[in-house]
């Protein structure tokens, strides 16, 4: 699967999330998939800057946010 196809896939699986804790999940998920696709979080979180808060709802935007949120931590572990 193409860098794009799937950060869209996990994008649209994230604006449906019903917390944070499905967000995290969801998330786990993806990154063993998008390591074994050889795509870096940083290519996720591009995709994730196009998105704007005019295109979603409030819900969808807080699963996004806490998205970013999320990903930076998992890119500082990897750094350690």
């Amino acid at each position: 699967m193409k860098t794009a196809e799937l950060a869209s896939k996990i994008i649209v699986q994230l604006k449906d999330a019903k917390d944070d804790g499905a967000v995290e999940a969801l998330l786990d998920v993806s990154l063993k998939e998008m390591e074994a696709s050889k795509i870096s979080i940083r290519q996720l979180e591009e995709k994730l800057e196009e998105v704007s808060p005019l295109e979603v709802d409030s819900v969808q935007w807080m699963n996004l946010r806490y998205t970013r949120i999320y990903l930076r931590k998992q890119e500082e572990l990897q750094e350690i």
